[in-house]
């Protein structure tokens, strides 16, 4: 007779044996209700049934009798949570757990606490009951505080009986021993050392044995695969609060991007966004984003929560906080200064300690500082978003500190960095500085609270690097708001009247250059500084040579020369002598530009520094394609364009990418020459370059005519036109012919209709066409 047949011959409903196997499983009767879709009261009233009719006393003997109907004494019994709702988003992760679980003995899932680390695991192990098919339980560790209570805990879930004689872990290992089973333990990060040794001593003493630890803090014992856990893709974290919030209040309206800028706040934790998207019940969802802006750890849960940690965000990260000692507490503290992810020695400077590697090392293992991508060779971390204002109000003291040491720091490193651009390690320096681009922003606008000349000195040390970057608009106005404190030191207003007037060039503004380029000559030469005189000057043939002016230009780069010669700085040889080459041969002397675009290239090549070499190779290569050498330029244009990219200099990505499409169209590849036409004006929008962006529709307006699409022609080669008089720059040479006969075809395709399709051009959108033409 098979174990249902005997049950029936009993009165046993079908209903009641599924009652009496989860009884065996060991679930409660709310746990067997949500699993059979039936009521509470249903699930007891079936209990009640059960115990009448198998006449036993209680519970307990309801699933030893289970246990006897499955043919197993404790085997196949899975004791998981059933989650209320759906998982939202974490697929990849889910997919990737479920493998390393299936292959490692033990795993730890890490993260900040509300990352979602119990749910996820919860989803895990119900994947994986059929390859465990011994046993899966889960273990909640939260609500111990006795360490020694651990493998009680655990024995109790699992329902191994005490013995008097034997411990509670000896208890487990002999009934785990022969048994293919999985073990989550949840919430490990206050009970770190117990929850280690017991891992260690089942998975070495049970093989069948898999155990799955969630933990703020890793158990940092042999064998562990760590598998940290962040904030949600964009995606998911807009899913989950429109899901939380609608649930809630069924008007709500949602609006994708306010929802994610919302969710990047909460850095897309998942217990953060549940909290805020329950607040639409009572508040609009720009209400939320505003008052996020102060503080986002004060979110606070709108009903009752199953967890108290859960109850508010800030409750979540003061679990963690508690677990740590009084120098970490202040190392946390100290580093809520940084606003983006900092390396080791930027640490070191903050904190101020000998031990800051360590504290640093240890808050990373507690998940209160998670691992960034690493820069140039450094490690670097970051502070989420909704720790670093908790932590910054743990030690007012150590934070005010903590924000001078960051601000000295900030300040060597972009002296360093003014140096380190005009060596061969130039990319490395950029590479250093964007990563570090939100705790300048943060030093300089502290600088100039308190200090209006360390502000001006780190304006001055970064013009630089952000006219290679192309950040021209910042570089702009960081370079007018420190000239307005008129600093006191000549030579320090000379250089920032260099960043203004490189700024104001790059966007197209030649009077503005001119004048500040003007100024700073004035003040280079009252301390007798050649270097910014030389540059001052340069700065003017670069003006001049953009408007068509060719004789100014020579002229003032002729003077530039003069001054750079007795810098003794390879560096600045390389960079003026390539702009003075350029407007030399512009000028009509085609030797002497020749001359100093070679020695431009020779000091470059000594030099290593991929800046100036690519700008002597870019305007080596416009000459040759003037005198159409257009084999000579191939090779030239690839290796100044791989050295522009290996700096980040937008602009001159931009030019080099232009000159490819010439070639291209001079061999008769039309679809690659849209493709690098396409990608400059993409590269130039994004840089507000004019220039550029006008050569970049000119181009396409070229392929356009090629293609006999007239109208698109005539309207890009309008726009083209348009920019370049409202900047007053000049077509350049190398593309007057084909510009002109370009012109001169559509005028004669479209007859009467060609001057209004030009002035169309006036309204063109330049974005539209970042990805080619349309056919």
């Amino acid at each position: 007779m098979t174990d249902t047949a005997r049950l029936r011959g009993m009165g046993i409903s079908a209903r009641e044996a599924e009652v009496l196997a989860l009884l065996g499983d060991h679930l409660t009767n709310s746990e067997i209700a949500s699993r059979l879709f039936i009521s509470v009261r249903t699930a007891e009233s079936h209990v009640a049934s059960l115990l009448r009719k198998l006449e036993v006393a209680d519970r307990r003997a309801l699933a030893a009798l289970a246990a006897d109907a499955a043919g197993t004494t404790g085997r196949g019994v899975t004791r998981l949570p059933t989650p209320l709702g759906v998982l939202i988003g974490r697929q990849a992760e889910l997919d990737h757990l479920v493998s390393v679980v299936g292959g490692a003995r033990l795993v730890t899932l890490g993260g900040a606490g509300g990352s979602g680390k119990t749910r996820l695991a919860i989803e895990v192990a119900h994947r994986l009951t059929a390859a465990h098919p011994e046993g899966t339980w889960f273990v909640e560790l939260a609500p111990l505080r006795d360490p020694g209570q651990v493998p009680r805990a655990v024995t109790a879930t699992l329902g191994v009986a005490d013995h008097a004689s034997r411990t509670p872990l000896d208890s487990l290992i002999d009934y785990l021993r022969h048994r293919r089973a999985l073990l989550v333990l949840d919430n490990c990060e206050h009970l770190v050392d117990a929850c280690a040794d017991l891992a260690v001593s089942l998975t070495s003493a049970c093989p069948g044995v898999r155990v799955l630890a969630t933990s703020r803090e890793t158990l940092d014992v042999p064998g562990e695969t760590l598998i940290p856990l962040g904030g949600l893709d964009a995606r998911s974290a807009v899913a989950l609060f429109d899901s939380v919030a609608t649930a809630g209040n069924p008007h709500f309206t949602p609006s994708p991007e306010t929802v994610d800028r919302v969710c990047g706040k909460l850095d897309r934790l998942p217990l953060a966004i549940e909290l805020a998207a329950a607040q639409m019940a009572t508040v609009t969802l720009q209400e939320l984003e505003a008052g996020l802006a102060d503080s986002p750890s004060a979110l606070r849960a709108t009903r009752r929560r199953a967890d108290p940690r859960h109850r508010s965000l800030a409750e979540v990260i003061a679990w963690s906080v508690d677990l740590l000692d009084p120098r970490e507490r202040e190392a946390l503290a100290a580093l809520s200064v940084f606003a983006g992810p900092f390396g080791m020695a930027a640490a070191g400077s903050v904190v101020g300690t000998p031990t800051a590697t360590a504290d640093v090392a240890g808050l990373h293992r507690r998940s209160l500082l998670s691992r960034d991508a690493d820069v140039a060779g450094e490690s670097r971390f970051r502070m989420l978003e909704t720790v670093r204002q908790f932590a910054t109000g743990l030690d007012r003291a150590a934070v005010g500190s903590a924000r001078a040491y960051h601000l000295r720091y900030h300040l060597r490193l972009a002296e360093e960095a003014d140096s380190g651009l005009r060596t061969a390690e130039s990319p490395r320096w950029m590479e250093r500085l964007r990563a570090s681009t939100d705790d300048l922003r943060v030093a300089i606008d502290e600088a100039f609270a308190a200090e209006p000349g360390s502000a001006a000195r780190l304006v001055a040390d970064l013009s630089w690097p952000w006219f290679v970057d192309g950040r021209l608009a910042e570089l702009q106005l960081r370079s007018e708001h420190a000239l307005a404190g008129n600093p006191e030191d000549p030579l320090l207003r000379s250089r920032l009247y260099f960043g203004l007037a490189a700024a104001t060039i790059a966007q197209g503004d030649l009077p503005a250059s001119e004048e500040a380029a003007t100024r700073q000559i004035r003040e280079a030469n009252e301390v007798a500084d050649v270097d910014f005189a030389g540059h001052g000057y340069q700065l003017l043939g670069m003006a001049a040579w953009a408007r068509g002016d060719h004789a100014g230009a020579d002229t003032h780069h002729r003077t530039a020369l003069s001054y750079i010669r007795r810098t003794g700085s390879m560096w600045r040889l390389a960079l003026v002598c390539a702009t003075a080459g350029r407007s030399a041969r512009a000028a009509g002397d085609i030797e002497r530009g020749d001359s100093l675009l070679r020695e431009a290239t020779t000091v470059a090549e000594q030099l290593g520094e991929p800046m100036v070499l690519a700008s002597a190779l870019d305007y080596t290569c416009v000459g040759l394609l003037e005198r159409q050498h257009f084999e000579a330029a191939v090779p030239l244009v690839a290796r100044s364009l791989a050295a522009y990219r290996a700096v980040g200099y937008a602009e001159g990505v931009s030019s080099a990418l232009a000159l490819e499409a010439i070639l291209a169209m001079r061999h008769d590849r039309w679809d690659e020459a849209e493709t690098h036409y396409a990608e400059t004006l993409e590269v130039c929008l994004r840089a507000q370059h004019s220039g550029g962006t006008a050569t970049a529709l000119e181009g396409l307006g070229l392929v356009a005519t090629h293609r006999g699409g007239a109208r698109t022609a005539t309207r890009l080669l309008g726009a083209c036109d348009h920019i370049r008089t409202s900047i007053g720059v000049a077509v350049p040479e190398h593309m007057a012919a084909p510009r002109d006969d370009a012109l001169e075809a559509l005028a004669h395709t479209l007859g009467d209709e060609f001057d209004s399709e030009y002035l169309r051009g006036r309204e063109l959108r330049p974005e539209a066409y970042t990805g080619g033409i349309d056919r």
